[in-house]
């Protein structure tokens, strides 16, 4: 191999810019006062828009209209101005800030008669944003206003231009990577082109831009540039017939801790984005490092920030929770190399600490307190929102491939959304609020584990961890125990909300697992009306990898009562050979006399694939099931046998349950799958000190704000000779924290 440097980490086509003259000169660089001091808007020239479906209305019908071409070619078309000096063009990634130079991809002036534009060979599978000004021939402070710089939300909508190229299909996966050490990696690469028909489904097609010569994909070079710290050194190897022979190169040099970007390429090929196969990204090793204590000191305003209005409201709340922001020291730890993967963050036993405005997780990382039972307290955002924590990041220019994150590790901590709102709270708009939640640009990701332990959430109103877009995400394993969640209350009224665990409708990635390692164990879901726990429906039928799920030692108490279409498990189309075990689980259903809520129960909404196995057995309930159309109608009360608390879609369903061809799928039969009561049943308030909810509901449609909230005390199980002798207790079920105040 031949080392090359290189001094760029990506091309990129030249930004140029075409000075118009028209009796003015339309830019100039030596202006150093604002160039857009006119502040009357009747004086400028008017604002033109692209032509897109904001402001036409027809979609596809519009043969005019601005979108992706031939995957990644994105065409302009925009209205004309009568007397502009011409239009001014900008493209960046949807990521990306327009008041930053270097985000600005493309910047381009036409002249007044050109009224569209193709940026050609833009990134594969990509989300960018355009903009566009009219020029004045009387000067820039007579420039339009900016068209396309809008957001997200609300009426900015109609003033953004966000388009997204299309995913390059039939990609061959000729490059890997084994052996990474603190400073160097084997950059393995099979070019055998037979391998690519036998490893990919037969509806690929291979790209055509994938050149073969005598059954060999065709290669060149092979770059190793830096992924997130862009000062560091970009490698790039010329391949020698020897390094074709041996099928890799070994590379030494590399920055401990750094992550990089790898790629091989053809340059047989003229377009930038088709010289690449398939891209590999690197985090290289590191030395493990000491636990980092947080030392706990209140926040105060920053100086530097612009909006001192909203800083000082922060740094007074702060200052009245008494709370240690950490949000900023985490996301350093991210990109700071000095820090090793996998890094211990120790709060302080007892402290307040807060997140604002959410912590981009790329770099597995522990946050904990040491004290089980002095637990530290962390605010998901401390006014106005909730913050969470999210999945990798959205690509910046160059990033095609995934990011490797090792384990994300939460343990003895109080997480707490202060400001969420479930529907009875505000019924005109609930907190749309997660734990973690995943942006819909993000990267394709690999994640080694998320594990959560001895930690309470409260308010976490719409789901818990959200995963969505197409990109591939892979969640090697998840671990949830000892964990309570409860005064979330509920998003929306129907089940078009999201699960605890969701995949939402464009998780369509035939290679996502993000259920193939799943352990729920030990915990308490109190009143937490989540459309279910692990959802997945869409392409779902696609997937390769099969799921195993495991739900055992949990109570449930009041959990998805407010509607039909709500289930512990919601897989439609289900990975074959999948795996679902369901055990000693406790089901409590419970209101207060006079309370007209709904009461629904629903466990199973699987749609079974080849393989799929059951292991559902010893689960059980307390013995009083309620009208799930409402009412004030006594409950009904369990004798047990095949009624059992659900009141639709339980562990017996013979359609989309464990109960299908009479049980024979799951390992315990048909007998393994009713709920269980016990010898004797024993009722909510029997077996509880006092489990009700603090509020009743008379009218569905208006629930008081306390109506799904509970006083956490009264779920401990009472010290009667009941108790003791009833199974519930004796064999352990349910979430066993509330048996501490039994005396055996």
């Amino acid at each position: 191999m031949i080392l090359k440097y290189k001094n760029f980490s990506v091309m990129k086509t030249n930004i140029f810019l075409t000075l118009l003259i028209f009796g003015v000169v339309v830019f100039n660089a030596c202006r150093t006062e604002n160039p857009y001091a006119n502040d009357d808007i009747s004086e400028r020239e008017f604002m033109t828009m692209f032509r897109i479906d904001e402001n036409t209305g027809k979609g596809e019908g519009d043969e005019l209209r601005s979108r992706v071409v031939n995957l990644n070619n994105l065409y302009l078309a925009w209205y004309g101005v009568n007397g502009a000096a011409g239009y001014r063009i900008k493209l960046k990634l949807q990521s990306g800030n327009w008041d930053r130079e270097t985000d600005i991809l493309r910047d381009t002036v036409v002249g007044p008669d050109v009224l569209k534009l193709t940026f050609a060979d833009l990134q594969y599978n990509m989300n960018y944003s355009a903009a566009i000004q009219v020029l004045s021939t009387r000067g820039e402070e007579y420039n339009s206003l900016w068209y396309g710089l809008g957001g997200g939300a609300g009426t900015e909508r109609l003033e953004r231009a966000w388009f997204k190229t299309d995913r390059r299909l039939g990609v061959p996966t000729i490059l890997s990577k084994e052996g990474t050490t603190k400073t160097s990696v084997r950059i393995i690469f099979d070019l055998n082109a037979d391998k690519f028909e036998l490893e990919y489904p037969i509806d690929l097609t291979l790209d055509p831009s994938f050149e073969i010569i005598d059954g060999k994909f065709v290669i060149h070079e092979i770059s190793i540039e830096p992924q997130d710290n862009k000062s560091l050194q970009s490698f790039w190897f010329e391949l020698t017939p020897e390094d074709m022979d041996r099928g890799f190169i070994d590379v030494e040099g590399l920055t401990p801790n750094a992550t990089y970007i790898v790629n091989v390429w053809n340059n047989h090929i003229k377009r930038y984005w088709d010289r690449q196969y398939n891209t590999v990204n690197l985090r290289m090793r590191g030395d493990p490092g000491e636990p980092i204590p947080i030392t706990h000191v209140v926040y105060t305003a920053d100086p530097t920030v612009t909006d001192q209005v909203a800083e000082g409201n922060l740094a007074t709340k702060a200052a009245t929770l008494n709370a240690c922001r950490i949000n900023q020291i985490l996301t350093s730890y991210m990109t700071d190399e000095s820090l090793v993967e996998g890094t211990e963050f120790i709060l302080e036993p007892g402290k307040t600490y807060f997140i604002q405005g959410g912590v981009q997780i790329v770099k597995g990382l522990t946050l904990k307190c040491e004290d089980p039972v002095n637990r530290a307290t962390v605010i998901l955002g401390l006014y106005d929102r909730s913050d969470n924590f999210e999945f990798g990041r959205a690509p910046r220019e160059g990033d095609q491939g995934a990011i490797d994150i090792g384990s994300i590790v939460f343990e003895n901590i109080k997480f707490d959304a202060i400001n969420a709102q479930n529907l009875a709270q505000n019924p005109s708009s609930a907190t749309g609020n997660y734990f973690f939640n995943q942006n819909s640009s993000a990267m394709a990701y690999f994640c080694e584990s998320i594990e959560v332990r001895n930690c309470d959430f409260r308010r976490i109103v719409r789901g818990w961890i959200r995963f969505q877009n197409s990109s591939r995400k892979i969640v090697k394993r998840i671990v949830v125990d000892k964990c309570l969640f409860y005064d979330c209350g509920y998003y929306v009224g129907s089940t078009s909300q999201y699960g605890f665990f969701d995949l939402d409708a464009g998780c369509s990635h035939t290679e996502n697992n993000c259920y193939g390692d799943v352990t729920i164990s030990n915990n308490s879901f109190i009143d937490s009306p989540f459309r279910c726990m692990f959802r997945h429906d869409n392409n779902a039928s696609l997937l390769r990898s099969p799921w195993n799920i495991t739900i055992e030692n949990n109570t449930f108490l009041n959990w998805n009562t407010t509607s039909t279409g709500r289930y512990l498990i919601s897989a439609h189309n289900n990975a074959p050979n999948s795996h679902f075990t369901i055990r000693k689980n406790l089901f409590v259903q419970t209101k207060s006399e006079g309370d007209y809520r709904l009461m629904h129960l629903q466990a199973l909404d699987v749609t079974i694939t080849e393989g799929v196995v059951f292991d559902v057995h010893d689960n059980y309930s307390t013995n009083l099931k309620y009208n799930q159309t409402g009412g004030i109608d006594p409950p009904i009360v369990l004798t047990g046998g095949v009624t059992d608390i659900f009141s639709a879609n339980g562990f017996s369903g013979t359609q989309q349950g464990a109960g299908l061809l009479n049980g024979t799928l799951n390992l315990q039969g048909m007998e393994g799958t009713y709920v269980k009561i016990g010898t004797v049943g024993i009722s909510p308030t029997d077996l509880m000190d006092n489990p009700n909810p603090l509020d009743i509901i008379v009218d569905t449609n208006y629930p008081p704000p306390n109506a799904f909230l509970h006083n956490m005390e009264g779920i401990y199980y009472k010290n009667t000779e009941q108790v003791r002798n009833h199974e519930i207790y004796k064999e352990n079920i349910g979430d066993p924290r509330w048996r501490k105040n039994v005396t055996p």
